[in-house]
C-alpha cells in the first residue's frame, strides 16, 4: 500500500456549482477524498443519482507517494473534460481532491475548444467555493510543567502561533500540542529554555492534522 504524504493542501467541503454553456448544464461537485474506493462509491452514487445526465466527468489526485492521479472524459471527445478537470487541480496544487462535472446536452455543440473552456471552468468555480486546508503530520507533545509558568509560556508561545489544543490543571499544569515534525526539537528548545529546565515532554502520537494554513505556520 502506498504511504501517505507527509504534507499537502486538500479540501474539507463538498461545494456544488451549477454553469450553463448554450443551454449545456454542467454542474460541478469537489470532495476531500482518500482512497480508490471512497471514490468509486461517490461516482456510482452520482451516476445513480443523475441517472438521464449525457455525462459525468471527474478527475482526482490522491495524497500517496507516488502521488496517484487519474481523468475520465466519460464519451466526451477525448482530452476535453477529464484532463481540462485535472489541470485545475493540480494547477491549485490540491490534492486527496476528486471534481465531478455532470453534463446534461442542451442541443448545442461547443465543439472540443469550448468543451474544454466549459469543463475548466466549472471545475474553477466549484474550488472557488471549497475552504482550502493544510494537513501536516504533527507530533502530539504533553508537556507538564509549574504554574509559575503557565501564562508567561502561553503568551509567549502564542507570539510563535502555537496554542494547546488541551489543558488539565492538577498539582502541575499538562498541555498538550500538535507541533510539525520539523519543529518538535525547536519547541522542546523553547520549553526548555523557558521553564529553566522545569518541565517534562513526551511525544504520545504522530499524526496527520488538518489546519487553515496560516494558523499552521510556526513563526519564529
Amino acid at each position: 500500500m502506498a504511504n501517505k504524504l507527509k504534507k499537502y493542501f486538500t479540501i474539507n467541503n463538498n461545494p456544488e456549482i451549477e454553469y450553463i454553456v448554450n443551454k449545456s448544464r454542467f454542474i460541478a461537485r469537489a470532495y476531500q477524498v482518500s482512497t480508490i474506493e471512497e471514490i468509486d462509491a461517490i461516482i456510482d452514487s452520482v451516476r445513480k443519482e443523475h441517472y438521464k445526465a449525457n455525462h459525468v466527468c471527474s478527475a482526482y489526485i490522491l495524497a500517496q507517494e507516488p502521488v496517484k492521479l487519474k481523468c475520465s472524459d466519460d464519451g466526451e471527445p477525448s482530452g476535453t473534460a477529464g484532463r481540462p478537470i485535472l489541470n485545475v487541480i493540480e494547477k491549485q496544487n490540491l490534492t486527496d481532491v476528486l471534481i465531478l462535472v455532470i453534463r446534461y446536452f442542451g442541443g448545442i455543440k461547443l465543439g472540443k475548444g469550448g468543451l474544454v473552456r466549459a469543463y475548466s471552468e466549472s471545475a474553477s468555480q466549484v474550488l472557488n467555493e471549497a475552504t482550502k486546508v493544510w494537513v501536516e503530520e504533527n507530533n502530539i507533545i504533553e508537556i507538564e510543567t509549574e504554574y509559575s509558568f503557565y501564562q508567561g509560556l502561553k503568551l509567549e508561545l502564542s507570539k510563535h502561533n502555537i496554542n494547546p489544543v488541551k489543558e488539565e490543571f492538577t498539582d502541575i499544569v499538562q498541555l498538550r500540542f500538535e507541533i510539525p515534525l520539523k519543529e518538535t526539537d525547536w519547541f522542546i528548545n523553547f520549553i526548555e529554555d523557558y521553564t529553566n529546565n522545569n518541565y517534562l515532554a513526551e511525544i504520545t502520537d504522530t499524526k496527520l492534522i488538518e489546519k487553515d494554513y496560516k494558523k499552521a505556520q510556526i513563526i519564529k
